[in-house]
């Protein structure tokens, strides 16, 4: 919520040629109700919608890596801007993609919100940090999150919306 509200605020300050849609979506744990709901009774027409820049569980486990999942499992041009803008701006993230798979065993890939953007042909990804051995207990708690490593992504999430914003055209859909 943090994040989502600092790239709100970022965005409102220096805008993108074309509009960003900020949505906190609920009911991710109950079959992504909140997003599946969104996309389903969009706010605009849903082949207007460029990118969906999907944050869940930010800050924790290794501070200069980062899980992209599905970033470039439809549109080549959404991983790239995500790789150029980590570079760019000296953020440098190592990336991994071991999640990105449909057929990874833990099947990642279908359990956040961004998944119901890619059923509808969005060029998606959901910003990572991966699990952690207090997931969905009691422990995980705030003064676990690594907040240097929370801002980098944050930047990174804003730079990539505020790249993709600025694109002449939506991003292509040229992979699978």
């Amino acid at each position: 919520t943090d994040a989502l509200i600092g790239i709100a605020q970022a965005l409102l300050a220096e805008r993108p040629k074309r509009s960003a849609i900020i949505a906190w979506f609920t009911g991710e744990e109950q079959m992504m109700n909140g997003s599946h709901y969104f996309i389903n009774n969009s706010p605009v027409p849903v082949e207007k919608i460029s990118a969906c820049l999907n944050m869940d569980m930010l800050g924790r486990n290794n501070t200069d890596s980062l899980f992209l999942v599905c970033s470039d499992l439809l549109s080549s041009e959404l991983d790239a801007s995500i790789n150029k803008v980590n570079k760019k701006s000296g953020i440098n993230f190592g990336f991994d993609y071991r999640y990105s798979s449909i057929s990874h065993p833990d099947q990642v890939y279908f359990r956040s919100d961004h998944y119901p953007f890619v059923r509808f042909g969005i060029p998606s990804v959901w910003f990572f940090s991966g699990f952690t051995p207090d997931y969905h207990t009691p422990r995980d708690a705030p003064e676990s999150i690594n907040y240097e490593k929370f801002y980098r992504i944050t930047r990174l999430v804003y730079l990539t919306a505020f790249d993709i914003g600025n694109m002449k055209d939506l991003l292509k859909l040229d992979v699978n």
